[in-house]
C-alpha cells in the first residue's frame, strides 16, 4: 500500500518523455518511472526509462544500504545538468547513460499479466471491489515493458492486497462507437488481514504491470490499421461492487500512442 501525492497528478505523456522545467544554468528537473538495472557495462546502476538510462551517484548508496534493489520499479525525480562533461553527446554515447541526481519517490509493486482470463462471473476468494482503477483518470507511465498505474481501494489500515491482471490473448478487442478497445481485467484480493478495529478508508496502490506482450500486440494491430500515428485505447475492466456474491463490473479507458510500445 502506498500513500502518494506528487505523482498522482502526472499523466503518461508527461512522465514518459524527458521533458522538464528549466531552472537556470542549464539545469532542469523532471519526474519519471523506470526499472533499476545495470548499464551495458554491467557495473553502473541506472534507472532504465523510456527516454534512456540515467545514472545518479545516489543509486550506489541506496543499493548498498538495501533501500533499493536491482529489478525494482520506481517513480522518481531527476535533476539534469547539460553542462556536465559526463552529459556531452560523446560521453553519453560511450557510457550509455546520462548522469543526473536521482531522488526516489515511490516503489511500485510488480505484477505480471496472464494472457488468459480469470472467470469474470465468479467472485475470487477474498476479493475486494476497487474504488478507482486509474486515479484521476491518469496512467502514471511506462518503462521496460511495465505499465505504471495507481488504483484506489477502500479498506482498513495495514491490509495487504494482491492484484490479478489478465486478458484474453485470442480475443483482446471489443469495438464500441467505432473505437477498438483492448481489454484488461484487473482485480484485487486480500492477502493479509488489516486492523479490524478501524473503519476502511481510501488507500492508494501504486503498481507496475508487465504488459509488454499485450501492448506490443495491440500496438502492431493499431499501427497496421491506422499507421504510425495510431493510438491504442486500453479498456480497464474492474470489479466496482460485490453484492451477495454477484460481481458488478465497471470500466474506464485510456488512449496512448502506439509508437510507445511497438518494439520493431
Amino acid at each position: 500500500m502506498k500513500k502518494l501525492t506528487l505523482f498522482l497528478l502526472i499523466t503518461l505523456v508527461a512522465v514518459v518523455s524527458f521533458t522538464s522545467c528549466l531552472e537556470g544554468d542549464n539545469t532542469s528537473t523532471t519526474y519519471s518511472v523506470g526499472v533499476l538495472d545495470y548499464s551495458r557495462n554491467y557495473t553502473t546502476p541506472v534507472m532504465k526509462t523510456l527516454s534512456g538510462d540515467f545514472y545518479g551517484p545516489e543509486l550506489n548508496a541506496l543499493i548498498t544500504s538495501g533501500n533499493m534493489e536491482v529489478g525494482e520499479c520506481w517513480y522518481f525525480q531527476i535533476t539534469y545538468n547539460s553542462d556536465l562533461p559526463e552529459n556531452s553527446p560523446e560521453m553519453v554515447e560511450i557510457n550509455g547513460y546520462y548522469t543526473v541526481s536521482i531522488y526516489p519517490i515511490a516503489k511500485a509493486d510488480k505484477y505480471y499479466a496472464a494472457p488468459y482470463l480469470t472467470d469474470t462471473s465468479e467472485v475470487m476468494t477474498n476479493e475486494l471491489p476497487v474504488s478507482e482503477i486509474l486515479y484521476n483518470n491518469a496512467l502514471v507511465g511506462y518503462a521496460e515493458g511495465y505499465l505504471f498505474i495507481t488504483h484506489v481501494v477502500n479498506h482498513e489500515a495495514d491490509l495487504r492486497l494482491d492484484w490479478n491482471i489478465s486478458y484474453d490473448s485470442d480475443d483482446m478487442i471489443t469495438e464500441e462507437n467505432g473505437v477498438r478497445n483492448y481489454n484488461l481485467f484487473i482485480r484485487a484480493v486480500k492477502s493479509t488481514t488489516g486492523d479490524d478495529g478501524k473503519s476502511g478508508t481510501n488507500q492508494s496502490h501504486f503498481n507496475a504491470y508487465q504488459l509488454k506482450d499485450f501492448l506490443d500486440k495491440a500496438a502492431r494491430n493499431e499501427r497496421d490499421e491506422a499507421g504510425i500515428n495510431a493510438t491504442i485505447t486500453i479498456k480497464f475492466n474492474y470489479v466496482s461492487e460485490i453484492k451477495e456474491s454477484e460481481i458488478i463490473w465497471k470500466s474506464t479507458t485510456a488512449g496512448v500512442p502506439a509508437a510507445l510500445f511497438v518494439s520493431d
